[in-house]
Protein backbone atom coordinates (compact mmCIF):
# COMPACT_ATOMS: atom_id res chain seq x y z
CA UNK A 1 0.00 0.00 0.00
CA UNK A 2 1.17 3.80 -0.48
CA UNK A 3 2.65 5.85 2.47
CA UNK A 4 1.72 9.53 3.27
CA UNK A 5 5.09 11.04 2.47
CA UNK A 6 5.59 14.80 3.34
CA UNK A 7 9.45 13.86 4.10
CA UNK A 8 10.88 13.50 0.81
CA UNK A 9 10.06 16.48 -0.89
CA UNK A 10 10.44 18.51 2.23
CA UNK A 11 12.80 21.55 1.52
CA UNK A 12 14.69 21.06 4.20
CA UNK A 13 15.69 17.21 3.44
CA UNK A 14 16.53 18.61 0.08
CA UNK A 15 18.78 21.05 1.13
CA UNK A 16 20.36 18.66 3.58
CA UNK A 17 19.81 20.82 6.67
CA UNK A 18 18.16 20.31 9.86
CA UNK A 19 15.37 22.99 10.10
CA UNK A 20 17.18 25.19 12.75
CA UNK A 21 20.04 26.12 9.98
CA UNK A 22 19.83 28.67 7.64
CA UNK A 23 19.59 27.60 4.04
CA UNK A 24 22.49 27.27 2.05
CA UNK A 25 21.99 29.86 -1.13
CA UNK A 26 23.56 28.20 -3.59
CA UNK A 27 23.52 24.12 -5.39
CA UNK A 28 27.38 23.58 -4.82
CA UNK A 29 26.80 23.91 -0.88
CA UNK A 30 23.54 21.96 -0.71
CA UNK A 31 23.17 17.99 -0.88
CA UNK A 32 20.09 16.40 -0.43
CA UNK A 33 20.14 14.25 2.38
CA UNK A 34 20.38 9.90 1.22
CA UNK A 35 18.30 8.14 4.02
CA UNK A 36 16.42 4.91 4.14
CA UNK A 37 13.04 5.21 3.49
CA UNK A 38 13.11 8.64 1.56
CA UNK A 39 13.56 8.22 -2.42
CA UNK A 40 16.53 9.54 -4.09
CA UNK A 41 16.02 13.51 -5.05
CA UNK A 42 18.37 14.93 -7.95
CA UNK A 43 19.03 19.08 -6.25
CA UNK A 44 18.57 21.34 -9.68
CA UNK A 45 18.82 24.87 -9.91
CA UNK A 46 15.32 25.26 -10.38
CA UNK A 47 14.77 22.89 -7.24
CA UNK A 48 16.77 24.50 -5.20
CA UNK A 49 14.75 27.84 -5.84
CA UNK A 50 11.75 26.50 -5.14
CA UNK A 51 13.18 25.49 -2.14
CA UNK A 52 14.16 28.67 -0.64
CA UNK A 53 10.53 30.32 -1.94
CA UNK A 54 9.05 27.48 0.30
CA UNK A 55 10.94 28.26 3.12
CA UNK A 56 9.42 32.17 2.94
CA UNK A 57 5.87 30.56 1.75
CA UNK A 58 2.89 30.16 4.56
CA UNK A 59 3.22 26.39 4.70
CA UNK A 60 7.17 26.91 6.64
CA UNK A 61 5.38 25.62 9.66
CA UNK A 62 4.27 22.48 8.04
CA UNK A 63 8.29 22.18 6.62
CA UNK A 64 9.38 22.69 9.98
CA UNK A 65 6.91 20.06 11.65
CA UNK A 66 7.85 17.27 9.67
CA UNK A 67 11.62 17.36 9.64
CA UNK A 68 14.45 17.10 12.61
CA UNK A 69 15.72 19.67 14.81
CA UNK A 70 19.31 19.24 15.91
CA UNK A 71 19.13 22.56 18.10
CA UNK A 72 20.68 20.87 21.63
CA UNK A 73 24.19 18.41 21.83
CA UNK A 74 22.05 15.14 21.94
CA UNK A 75 19.85 16.07 18.99
CA UNK A 76 23.08 17.00 17.28
CA UNK A 77 24.82 13.81 17.97
CA UNK A 78 21.02 11.84 16.42
CA UNK A 79 21.21 14.24 13.54
CA UNK A 80 24.57 12.72 12.92
CA UNK A 81 23.39 9.50 12.63
CA UNK A 82 20.69 10.10 10.46
CA UNK A 83 23.03 11.21 8.06
CA UNK A 84 25.19 8.20 8.55
CA UNK A 85 22.08 6.38 8.14
CA UNK A 86 22.26 4.74 11.92
CA UNK A 87 18.35 5.19 12.45
CA UNK A 88 18.02 2.95 15.14
CA UNK A 89 21.14 4.51 16.72
CA UNK A 90 19.25 8.04 16.50
CA UNK A 91 16.04 6.26 17.97
CA UNK A 92 18.08 5.46 21.00
CA UNK A 93 19.35 9.07 21.56
CA UNK A 94 16.14 10.35 21.27
CA UNK A 95 14.26 7.83 23.42
CA UNK A 96 16.52 8.25 26.02
CA UNK A 97 14.73 11.40 27.56
CA UNK A 98 11.26 13.19 27.57
CA UNK A 99 11.98 16.67 25.88
CA UNK A 100 9.79 18.33 23.52
CA UNK A 101 12.33 18.33 20.61
CA UNK A 102 13.00 14.43 21.33
CA UNK A 103 9.38 13.91 21.17
CA UNK A 104 9.56 16.31 18.11
CA UNK A 105 12.44 14.30 15.91
CA UNK A 106 10.85 10.92 17.19
CA UNK A 107 7.29 11.96 15.53
CA UNK A 108 9.76 12.43 12.36
CA UNK A 109 11.73 9.17 12.88
CA UNK A 110 8.80 6.99 13.13
CA UNK A 111 7.54 8.51 10.43
CA UNK A 112 10.21 7.60 8.69
CA UNK A 113 10.40 4.08 9.93
CA UNK A 114 6.63 3.83 8.74
CA UNK A 115 7.45 4.83 5.09
CA UNK A 116 10.23 1.78 4.96
CA UNK A 117 7.40 -0.47 6.22
CA UNK A 118 4.22 0.86 4.94
CA UNK A 119 2.74 -2.87 5.83
CA UNK A 120 3.30 -2.17 9.27
CA UNK A 121 -0.22 -1.50 10.99
CA UNK A 122 1.58 -0.36 14.34
CA UNK A 123 3.88 1.75 12.80
CA UNK A 124 0.88 3.51 11.20
CA UNK A 125 -1.10 3.94 14.44
CA UNK A 126 1.84 4.56 16.45
CA UNK A 127 2.96 7.82 13.28
CA UNK A 128 -0.45 8.83 13.81
CA UNK A 129 -0.73 8.91 17.31
CA UNK A 130 2.73 10.87 17.91
CA UNK A 131 1.46 13.84 15.42
CA UNK A 132 -1.89 14.31 17.66
CA UNK A 133 0.09 14.10 20.96
CA UNK A 134 2.49 16.72 19.89
CA UNK A 135 -0.85 19.01 18.30
CA UNK A 136 -2.48 18.51 21.32
CA UNK A 137 0.25 19.78 23.23
CA UNK A 138 2.16 22.37 21.70
CA UNK A 139 -1.03 23.95 19.82
CA UNK A 140 1.28 24.54 17.28
CA UNK A 141 -0.27 25.21 13.82
CA UNK A 142 2.40 23.29 11.86
CA UNK A 143 0.98 19.98 13.81
CA UNK A 144 -2.24 20.95 13.12
CA UNK A 145 -1.52 21.27 9.45
CA UNK A 146 0.29 17.75 9.51
CA UNK A 147 -3.14 16.37 11.35
CA UNK A 148 -5.06 17.85 8.27
CA UNK A 149 -2.49 16.83 5.58
CA UNK A 150 -2.90 13.18 6.90
CA UNK A 151 -6.70 13.39 7.28
CA UNK A 152 -6.97 14.13 3.55
CA UNK A 153 -4.78 11.56 2.29
CA UNK A 154 -6.77 8.76 4.74
CA UNK A 155 -9.70 10.04 3.00
CA UNK A 156 -7.95 9.70 -0.42
CA UNK A 157 -6.58 6.26 0.59
CA UNK A 158 -9.87 5.03 1.94
CA UNK A 159 -11.55 5.48 -1.91
CA UNK A 160 -9.19 4.06 -3.07
CA UNK A 161 -9.33 0.92 -0.78
CA UNK A 162 -12.99 0.86 -1.49
CA UNK A 163 -12.15 0.73 -4.87
CA UNK A 164 -10.23 -2.08 -4.45
CA UNK A 165 -12.75 -3.99 -1.98
CA UNK A 166 -9.75 -4.45 0.60
CA UNK A 167 -12.13 -4.33 3.91
CA UNK A 168 -9.34 -5.12 6.18
CA UNK A 169 -6.91 -2.55 4.75
CA UNK A 170 -9.98 0.09 4.80
CA UNK A 171 -11.09 -0.54 8.30
CA UNK A 172 -7.66 0.37 9.52
CA UNK A 173 -7.51 2.72 7.48
CA UNK A 174 -10.82 4.24 9.02
CA UNK A 175 -8.76 3.29 12.84
CA UNK A 176 -6.27 5.73 12.56
CA UNK A 177 -8.37 8.25 10.84
CA UNK A 178 -10.31 8.14 14.47
CA UNK A 179 -6.81 9.36 15.94
CA UNK A 180 -6.64 12.01 13.44
CA UNK A 181 -9.80 13.76 13.64
CA UNK A 182 -13.25 12.39 16.15
CA UNK A 183 -15.85 9.11 15.36
CA UNK A 184 -18.32 11.74 14.74
CA UNK A 185 -16.38 12.78 11.53
CA UNK A 186 -15.33 9.02 10.66
CA UNK A 187 -19.08 7.71 11.02
CA UNK A 188 -20.53 10.68 8.69
CA UNK A 189 -17.88 9.67 6.26
CA UNK A 190 -18.34 5.87 6.41
CA UNK A 191 -21.82 6.81 5.55
CA UNK A 192 -21.53 8.84 2.82
CA UNK A 193 -18.42 6.11 0.92
CA UNK A 194 -21.10 2.89 1.84
CA UNK A 195 -24.26 4.65 1.23
CA UNK A 196 -24.50 2.28 -2.26
CA UNK A 197 -23.50 -0.83 -0.13
CA UNK A 198 -25.73 0.13 2.77
CA UNK A 199 -29.01 0.69 1.03
CA UNK A 200 -28.52 -2.62 -1.31
CA UNK A 201 -27.80 -4.53 2.34
CA UNK A 202 -30.83 -3.02 4.42
CA UNK A 203 -33.28 -3.08 1.39
CA UNK A 204 -32.07 -6.89 0.26
CA UNK A 205 -31.52 -7.84 4.00
CA UNK A 206 -35.66 -6.35 4.81
CA UNK A 207 -36.73 -8.65 1.76
CA UNK A 208 -35.30 -11.97 3.67
CA UNK A 209 -36.97 -11.38 6.68
CA UNK A 210 -40.50 -10.65 4.97
CA UNK A 211 -39.65 -14.06 2.82
CA UNK A 212 -39.00 -16.20 6.26
CA UNK A 213 -42.44 -14.61 7.92
CA UNK A 214 -44.49 -14.64 4.45
CA UNK A 215 -43.70 -18.75 4.96
CA UNK A 216 -41.05 -18.80 1.93
CA UNK A 217 -38.79 -22.46 2.36
CA UNK A 218 -35.80 -21.90 4.93
CA UNK A 219 -33.73 -23.43 2.49
CA UNK A 220 -34.46 -20.91 -0.59
CA UNK A 221 -33.87 -17.89 2.04
CA UNK A 222 -30.79 -18.93 3.35
CA UNK A 223 -29.22 -19.91 -0.11
CA UNK A 224 -30.38 -16.58 -1.54
CA UNK A 225 -28.93 -15.07 1.28
CA UNK A 226 -25.63 -17.37 1.23
CA UNK A 227 -25.37 -16.51 -2.83
CA UNK A 228 -26.29 -12.97 -3.01
CA UNK A 229 -25.83 -10.99 0.71
CA UNK A 230 -23.34 -12.80 2.47
CA UNK A 231 -20.08 -11.64 0.29
CA UNK A 232 -21.52 -7.73 1.40
CA UNK A 233 -22.11 -8.39 5.22
CA UNK A 234 -18.61 -10.02 5.35
CA UNK A 235 -17.44 -6.99 3.22
CA UNK A 236 -19.25 -4.38 5.80
CA UNK A 237 -17.87 -6.55 8.84
CA UNK A 238 -14.60 -6.85 8.40
CA UNK A 239 -14.33 -2.71 6.85
CA UNK A 240 -16.55 -1.14 9.87
CA UNK A 241 -15.67 -0.06 12.95
CA UNK A 242 -16.80 -1.81 16.43
CA UNK A 243 -16.86 1.39 17.93
CA UNK A 244 -18.85 3.04 16.02
CA UNK A 245 -22.81 3.31 16.04
CA UNK A 246 -22.99 2.67 12.06
CA UNK A 247 -21.60 -0.75 12.42
CA UNK A 248 -23.14 -1.89 16.01
CA UNK A 249 -26.41 -1.38 14.45
CA UNK A 250 -24.90 -3.76 11.32
CA UNK A 251 -23.67 -6.30 13.74
CA UNK A 252 -27.78 -5.83 15.49
CA UNK A 253 -29.20 -6.87 12.37
CA UNK A 254 -27.20 -9.51 11.48
CA UNK A 255 -27.54 -10.80 14.62
CA UNK A 256 -31.25 -11.02 14.22
CA UNK A 257 -31.61 -12.34 10.98
CA UNK A 258 -28.59 -15.45 11.90
CA UNK A 259 -31.27 -15.70 15.10
CA UNK A 260 -34.57 -15.77 12.93
CA UNK A 261 -32.74 -18.25 10.29
CA UNK A 262 -31.74 -20.43 13.35
CA UNK A 263 -35.11 -20.86 14.56
CA UNK A 264 -36.83 -21.85 10.95
CA UNK A 265 -34.08 -24.27 10.63
CA UNK A 266 -34.96 -25.46 14.15
CA UNK A 267 -38.35 -25.79 13.23
CA UNK A 268 -37.49 -28.77 10.45
CA UNK A 269 -37.55 -32.50 11.23
CA UNK A 270 -34.66 -33.45 9.86
CA UNK A 271 -31.18 -34.10 12.46
CA UNK A 272 -29.29 -32.39 9.86
CA UNK A 273 -30.80 -29.30 9.67
CA UNK A 274 -30.79 -29.00 13.64
CA UNK A 275 -27.01 -28.95 13.22
CA UNK A 276 -27.98 -25.78 10.72
CA UNK A 277 -29.93 -24.47 13.59
CA UNK A 278 -27.10 -24.33 15.87
CA UNK A 279 -24.45 -23.21 13.68
CA UNK A 280 -26.63 -19.92 12.55
CA UNK A 281 -27.46 -19.44 16.12
CA UNK A 282 -23.74 -19.62 17.19
CA UNK A 283 -22.93 -16.72 14.41
CA UNK A 284 -25.93 -15.32 15.86
CA UNK A 285 -24.18 -15.19 19.74
CA UNK A 286 -20.90 -13.98 18.11
CA UNK A 287 -22.62 -10.83 16.93
CA UNK A 288 -24.92 -9.69 19.68
CA UNK A 289 -24.66 -6.89 22.19
CA UNK A 290 -23.96 -7.78 25.90
CA UNK A 291 -27.61 -7.61 26.66
CA UNK A 292 -28.56 -10.45 24.06
CA UNK A 293 -25.87 -12.31 24.29
CA UNK A 294 -26.24 -14.55 27.73
CA UNK A 295 -29.72 -15.09 26.70
CA UNK A 296 -28.97 -17.02 23.53
CA UNK A 297 -26.20 -18.81 24.39
CA UNK A 298 -28.96 -20.06 27.32
CA UNK A 299 -30.97 -20.67 24.26
CA UNK A 300 -28.17 -22.51 22.59
CA UNK A 301 -27.43 -24.64 24.98
CA UNK A 302 -31.11 -25.50 25.61
CA UNK A 303 -30.47 -26.66 21.98
CA UNK A 304 -27.76 -28.95 22.05
CA UNK A 305 -29.02 -30.49 25.97
CA UNK A 306 -32.08 -31.52 24.48
CA UNK A 307 -31.30 -32.86 21.57
CA UNK A 308 -29.21 -35.88 23.19
CA UNK A 309 -30.93 -36.16 27.00
CA UNK A 310 -29.68 -38.00 29.11
CA UNK A 311 -30.55 -42.03 28.93
CA UNK A 312 -30.53 -44.63 31.45
CA UNK A 313 -30.82 -48.28 30.93
CA UNK A 314 -31.65 -50.70 33.09
CA UNK A 315 -29.26 -53.93 33.45
CA UNK A 316 -30.36 -57.93 32.60
CA UNK A 317 -30.40 -58.88 36.30
CA UNK A 318 -31.54 -62.55 35.07
CA UNK A 319 -28.35 -63.31 33.32
CA UNK A 320 -26.38 -62.65 36.72
CA UNK A 321 -28.73 -65.46 38.08
CA UNK A 322 -26.49 -68.73 38.42
CA UNK A 323 -29.49 -71.09 38.84
CA UNK A 324 -33.41 -72.19 40.18
CA UNK A 325 -31.78 -72.40 43.43
CA UNK A 326 -30.49 -69.04 43.94
CA UNK A 327 -33.49 -67.14 42.66
CA UNK A 328 -35.82 -67.29 44.99
CA UNK A 329 -33.88 -65.89 48.00
CA UNK A 330 -33.17 -63.10 45.56
CA UNK A 331 -36.36 -62.20 44.49
CA UNK A 332 -37.32 -62.25 48.11
CA UNK A 333 -34.30 -59.94 48.83
CA UNK A 334 -35.06 -58.04 45.67
CA UNK A 335 -38.81 -56.87 47.14
CA UNK A 336 -37.58 -55.97 50.23
CA UNK A 337 -35.57 -53.82 48.59
CA UNK A 338 -37.72 -52.20 46.04
CA UNK A 339 -40.39 -51.55 48.91
CA UNK A 340 -37.18 -50.13 50.81
CA UNK A 341 -36.75 -47.83 47.92
CA UNK A 342 -40.56 -46.69 47.49
CA UNK A 343 -40.63 -45.80 51.25
CA UNK A 344 -37.33 -43.75 50.52
CA UNK A 345 -38.54 -42.24 47.77
CA UNK A 346 -42.05 -41.15 49.64
CA UNK A 347 -40.27 -39.67 52.57
CA UNK A 348 -37.76 -37.54 50.39
CA UNK A 349 -40.94 -36.28 48.12
CA UNK A 350 -42.51 -35.32 51.88
CA UNK A 351 -39.56 -33.69 52.88
CA UNK A 352 -38.01 -32.67 50.27
CA UNK A 353 -38.78 -28.80 48.71
CA UNK A 354 -39.17 -28.56 44.97
CA UNK A 355 -36.03 -26.57 43.77
CA UNK A 356 -38.27 -24.00 41.26
CA UNK A 357 -40.96 -23.63 43.72
CA UNK A 358 -41.18 -19.70 43.85
CA UNK A 359 -38.92 -19.20 41.47
CA UNK A 360 -39.21 -15.76 38.95
CA UNK A 361 -38.47 -15.93 35.41
CA UNK A 362 -36.16 -13.13 35.91
CA UNK A 363 -34.47 -15.43 38.56
CA UNK A 364 -34.66 -18.19 36.34
CA UNK A 365 -33.17 -16.13 33.41
CA UNK A 366 -30.32 -14.99 35.48
CA UNK A 367 -28.98 -18.49 37.01
CA UNK A 368 -29.10 -19.56 33.30
CA UNK A 369 -26.75 -16.88 32.60
CA UNK A 370 -24.44 -18.21 35.34
CA UNK A 371 -24.76 -21.82 34.29
CA UNK A 372 -23.72 -21.42 31.09
CA UNK A 373 -20.78 -18.89 31.64
CA UNK A 374 -19.16 -21.22 34.18
CA UNK A 375 -20.15 -23.87 31.58
CA UNK A 376 -17.96 -22.22 28.92
CA UNK A 377 -14.55 -22.80 30.66
CA UNK A 378 -15.59 -26.14 32.23
CA UNK A 379 -16.05 -27.15 28.39
CA UNK A 380 -13.01 -25.56 27.47
CA UNK A 381 -10.53 -27.05 29.50
CA UNK A 382 -12.03 -30.18 29.44
CA UNK A 383 -11.70 -30.11 25.98
CA UNK A 384 -7.80 -29.61 26.38
CA UNK A 385 -7.10 -32.21 29.27
CA UNK A 386 -6.83 -35.29 27.19
CA UNK A 387 -3.39 -34.67 25.18
CA UNK A 388 -2.30 -33.00 28.90
CA UNK A 389 -2.94 -36.53 30.87
CA UNK A 390 -1.62 -38.61 27.71
CA UNK A 391 1.71 -36.87 28.66
CA UNK A 392 1.87 -36.87 31.87
CA UNK A 393 3.24 -39.19 34.25
CA UNK A 394 2.74 -40.91 37.36
CA UNK A 395 1.49 -39.52 40.70
CA UNK A 396 0.64 -36.48 38.28
CA UNK A 397 -1.56 -38.54 35.30
CA UNK A 398 -3.28 -39.98 38.18
CA UNK A 399 -4.47 -36.10 39.52
CA UNK A 400 -5.16 -35.15 36.28
CA UNK A 401 -7.24 -37.75 35.68
CA UNK A 402 -9.43 -37.34 38.87
CA UNK A 403 -9.33 -33.41 37.96
CA UNK A 404 -11.07 -34.51 34.55
CA UNK A 405 -13.76 -36.71 36.65
CA UNK A 406 -14.82 -33.85 38.99
CA UNK A 407 -14.82 -31.58 35.83
CA UNK A 408 -16.79 -33.99 33.95
CA UNK A 409 -19.19 -34.77 37.33
CA UNK A 410 -19.43 -30.93 37.84
CA UNK A 411 -20.27 -30.45 34.08
CA UNK A 412 -23.14 -33.14 33.66
CA UNK A 413 -24.87 -31.20 37.29
CA UNK A 414 -24.52 -27.95 35.41
CA UNK A 415 -26.45 -29.32 31.91
CA UNK A 416 -28.88 -31.40 34.18
CA UNK A 417 -29.52 -27.99 36.10
CA UNK A 418 -29.79 -25.83 32.95
CA UNK A 419 -32.54 -28.55 31.24
CA UNK A 420 -34.25 -28.01 33.90
CA UNK A 421 -34.01 -24.32 33.67
CA UNK A 422 -34.71 -24.39 30.29
CA UNK A 423 -38.04 -26.19 30.75
CA UNK A 424 -39.09 -24.16 33.39
CA UNK A 425 -39.40 -21.29 31.08
CA UNK A 426 -40.72 -22.55 28.44
CA UNK A 427 -43.96 -23.44 30.65
CA UNK A 428 -43.92 -20.09 32.12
Amino acid sequence: MSVWDPLTRNPFRLLGIPREQQPPLSLSSAVVLACPGLEPVELTETLLQTCLQQLQSERLPFYRATWFDSTRPLDQLAWLDICERRLNEAWRRWSSENHLLSQHNLAVLAHLRWMMEPTDHALWRGCANRWRDLATLTQDPGYFQVLADFRAWQKDQAFVLLGKGDAAQLRECWTVSVFLSSVEEIQAEQMHMLTAEFERWNLELAALRQGLLDGISVRDVTGRYELELMPLARFLQEATLDNLPLAAQFRRDLSLFYRALARAWWDLPEDAAKDYAQAWLEKAVELADEATRGEWRAELEHWRVSRYPSEVRAANISSLIPGDEARAPRRRLGAVLAALGLLAVLWAASHHRDPMAGLTRPAAQKRADEIVQEMSPLAERLSKMPPEIERAQGPQRQAMQDEQQRMQQRLAALKGELMRIQKWLDRH
